[in-house]
């Protein structure tokens, strides 16, 4: 096969994956600033990176990628700090609670 094909269809496949998007269909979104839940909307994430949302039926979705049906989902972006720092935990097995300590 031709060198220049392989160039081409390589630098094509390296496009689509760098920007490569998700989108969110149907999804109830959380409006932090307005207190409210906002239904029937599309996020659209790009670089793993939340670049735009938009009601879904104004959302047009490219080809080649990747969609998430968000039907009866709640998205809350931002809101959930994974971290945790526990100093003891309590372990309750057949009534018995059980205090479990961890190494600072």
């Amino acid at each position: 096969m031709n060198p220049r094909f392989h160039l081409l269809l390589f630098i094509v496949l390296l496009a689509n994956a760098l920007y490569a998007q998700t989108y969110i269909t149907n999804v109830t979104l959380a409006d932090v600033e307005k207190k409210k839940w906002v239904g029937n909307q599309t996020v659209v994430i790009s670089n793993d990176i939340i670049s735009k949302v938009l009601p879904a039926d104004q959302a047009i979705i490219p080809l080649n990628t990747t969609v998430i049906d968000g039907e009866g989902k709640f998205l809350l972006p931002g809101l959930v700090d994974g971290r945790i720092e526990a100093t003891a935990v309590y372990h309750i097995e057949r009534g018995k609670i059980q205090k479990v300590y961890f190494k600072q």
